[in-house]
């Protein structure tokens, strides 16, 4: 009688096609957000809420402990999103004013989610 078993170089074939597969979906998304989203760097701070979030905001100048109690509050500026107004202070304290670290960092942020929901999708 023949075993019906699976050998174990068609195993290991099937998982490298698999990550390959992988490999290159994760490279288009990440080449999808760079097209997007890249050329966003080169652009100002828009009129909407940049100037009361950023320009305007004295809170993100520095990680002090009012300035934290600040962004854990609930006030008219923040419209209570404090880890939003914590990327911000990151951001000024590596650009200052400069929109396009800020825009660079949004990047980023766009890249890392896309591939959060890459990963969590392969799960299910």
């Amino acid at each position: 009688m023949k075993k019906n078993s699976t050998p174990s170089s068609a195993k290991k074939n099937g998982r490298q096609s698999t990550a390959k597969g992988n490999t290159l979906l994760i490279i288009l998304l990440i080449a999808a957000c760079l097209i997007v989203y890249g050329n966003s760097i080169g652009y100002n701070f828009t009129n909407w809420d940049d100037p009361v979030h950023v320009l305007e905001n004295p809170d993100i100048k520095s990680l002090s402990a009012q300035n934290v109690l600040n962004m854990f509050s609930v006030n008219e500026r923040y419209m209570y999103h404090p880890l939003t107004i914590i990327s911000y202070v990151i951001n000024y304290s590596f650009s200052g004013l400069s929109p396009g670290g800020y825009h660079f960092l949004n990047l980023l942020l766009h890249i890392g989610n896309a591939l959060l929901f890459f990963i969590y999708s392969c799960l299910f």
